[in-house]
């Protein structure tokens, strides 16, 4: 069974130096993580090719948001 699926994707940002240099702080960045985000294209419509009873609930998706500061 043909299918395309975004599963997973991690986006940081590193944050300039200029906004947080006065404050002590070395390095700064943001990122967001997500796991099972889209199913994007599937040859079977209403159903989920990664699940194993199609009936049941889809693939659980994860979020995760968060920073890395380094003094």
């Amino acid at each position: 069974m043909a299918y395309c699926r975004l599963k997973n994707l991690v986006l940081t940002y590193h944050i300039p130096s200029q906004l947080y240099k006065r404050v002590g702080i070395s390095s700064a960045s943001v990122y967001f993580s997500g796991n099972n985000l889209a199913l994007i294209w599937s040859a079977q419509r209403n159903f989920d090719p990664e699940v194993a009873q199609p009936m049941n609930y889809p693939a659980m998706k994860t979020f995760a948001f968060g920073a890395n500061i380094s003094f």
